[in-house]
């Protein structure tokens, strides 16, 4: 979901989180519904002394962590939800907050979780950049998926992307792991800048007038040495960007706007994006 305050947040602590206790308890699960009339036995889940939770198929795996993330978008008080799975296995079930939720560091196959409802039923946005920040990380990692509350999709998958002349040059100059771990910070650099772009275009456009300003003023500050001249402008600028950035996810056509950021951008980030969110498609 769409972290407020992206100016204070690095990539490493985004990352962090921690493996609660397991959220389901009994030895069988069924798709994460209640139990009604015949029991299919292909439904049924099994929970592994590991933890984890074996399906029958890879179909009912998935099915079962769409049902429990859109169940946790229409409960009373609608929360976030994360889940990892991997074939037929849940490896990893988090209940999240209003606008957050957590996913293990070394994650392995397909995210999936869900965006609240912002401006009416089943209208959300799609991806975040703090999102994408985690997937990408992640080279275990080969599918992100987000459900809205009407159980519709957005949908990341990691892709080669375009190489330009400099990541031709790079690749032959530096080792391919080396020539990777670039390729993937540098894409995340982007689009966290070009994201929060997007975001503030929604606003009226001195709000990127005002924030330019302070940028420049923070750097002749640098340049001068000027340490507590440096540290205001920096403060004014976090502020500003923050204030700007809930103002932006008030707005309903940020939907729209991101949806476009993700259409044009995602071949350049090396991912393939595609939704069937109504309010988007």
């Amino acid at each position: 979901m769409i972290e407020t305050k992206i100016l204070k947040t690095g990539v490493s602590s985004l990352l962090k989180s921690k493996i609660g206790k397991p959220t389901m308890q009994k030895s069988y699960l069924f798709m994460g519904t209640q139990l009604k009339g015949k029991i299919n036995p292909n439904s049924l889940g099994y929970v592994c002394p590991d933890k984890t939770i074996n399906f029958a198929t890879d179909k009912v795996a998935n099915n079962y962590a769409k049902n429990v993330v859109v169940q946790a978008l229409n409960s009373k008080k609608p929360y976030e939800k994360s889940v990892v799975l991997k074939g037929k296995r849940i490896l990893y079930e988090m209940n999240g907050t209003s606008n957050r939720c957590s996913i293990p560091n070394g994650s392995e196959g397909i995210w999936v979780h869900g965006h609240p409802d912002l401006f009416g039923k089943g209208k959300t946005v799609p991806f975040s950049a703090i999102d994408y920040t985690s997937f990408r990380s992640m080279d275990g990692l080969e599918q992100a998926i987000i459900y809205n509350s009407k159980g519709q999709e957005s949908k990341l998958i990691k892709t080669a992307g375009k190489k330009t002349l400099f990541d031709k040059i790079m690749s032959k100059i530096l080792p391919p792991e080396n020539y990777k771990a670039m390729k993937e910070l540098s894409q995340i650099g982007a689009c966290n800048a070009d994201y929060g772009s997007a975001l503030l275009s929604v606003n009226e456009k001195n709000a990127k007038w005002k924030l330019r300003q302070l940028t420049i003023k923070r750097i002749f500050a640098l340049i001068r040495k000027d340490t507590p001249k440096t540290e205001y402008y920096t403060q004014q600028a976090e502020e500003l960007f923050n204030k700007e950035i809930e103002k932006a996810t008030k707005n309903e056509k940020l939907a729209k706007v991101l949806h476009n950021f993700w259409t044009k951008k995602a071949d350049k980030l090396g991912v393939q994006y595609s939704t069937n969110f109504e309010n988007l498609v």
